[in-house]
């Protein structure tokens, strides 16, 4: 099992904590301590092994390991957060989503192309630009995440 495999399950273990009809404040506080080193070593892990050219099925994994730490985040605004202050991370996951969907898209083009022995050089600059566009956007939203569970902290006298 790789590292991502790895941090994948460990996501998706904090989101099954969740998953009652209203998490406790206390099982928040734990989702939000367990989730913020998965994402930490998840952008490590993607920033040093992740390649725009390495096989895109290391990114599926990763955007599975966003797409269940954004719905953790949800479930936490939605149980000790405030719905109208709370939501950048949210839709910051939600930009690197869309942002790992069009690399993995462009990985699947690049795959085809170099089947068919065509010149691949444009394709290259595009998924350069995406991963660079993922990087970026990692970086956000993990911002956003740490500053959001800092704020949820603080107001609930937890720093």
């Amino acid at each position: 099992m790789t590292n991502l495999e790895e941090w994948k399950a460990q996501a998706d273990k904090i989101h099954q904590s969740l998953k009652l009809a209203k998490p406790q404040t206390e099982t928040c506080f734990e989702a939000m301590d367990e989730i913020e080193p998965v994402l930490a070593e998840t952008k490590i892990y993607s920033i040093v092994y992740l390649r725009a050219t390495s096989n895109y099925s290391g990114f599926e994994v990763l955007r599975d390991i966003v797409k269940t730490a954004t719905n953790i985040i949800l479930r936490i605004v939605q149980a000790i957060g405030d719905i109208d202050r709370d939501l950048e991370p949210i839709q910051l996951g939600g930009d690197l989503l869309d942002a790992l969907d069009i690399h993995i898209q462009l990985s699947a083009n690049l795959e085809i192309l170099k089947k068919q022995t065509v010149p691949i050089g444009e394709e290259l600059d595009k998924i350069s630009s995406s991963r660079t566009r993922i990087t970026t956007a990692f970086a956000a939203f993990i911002r956003s995440s740490s500053d959001l569970f800092s704020l949820l902290r603080n107001d609930y006298g937890r720093t």
